[in-house]
């Protein structure tokens, strides 16, 4: 397991739609409740990769729309994925 954190910054939506989406570890979402607009929250490597996985799954069942262009929920989910590729 690797105890290294990393500092994230979540913008406002990115935030709630953690807090509605995702099955959070009850740190993660004590730090993130207590801000109300841009957050910045420490991470671990593990944790980062496993909310990666459900912001991948969510993306492929809920992010896009008909014609397979990214929501605005889809877009939300991307860039989650991208600021959690935590190496």
């Amino acid at each position: 397991m690797n105890d290294k954190r990393h500092k994230v910054r979540f913008t406002a939506e990115e935030r709630d739609a953690l807090l509605t989406h995702f099955a959070l570890p009850e740190e993660l979402r004590g730090d993130l409740r207590q801000s109300s607009l841009s957050s910045i929250v420490p991470i671990g490597a593990d944790e980062a990769d496993e909310l990666r996985e459900q912001a991948e799954e969510l993306l492929l069942a809920e992010g896009f729309d008909q014609h397979y262009r990214p929501t605005a929920f889809g877009k939300i989910l991307e860039s989650l994925i991208d600021k959690l590729l935590i190496a």
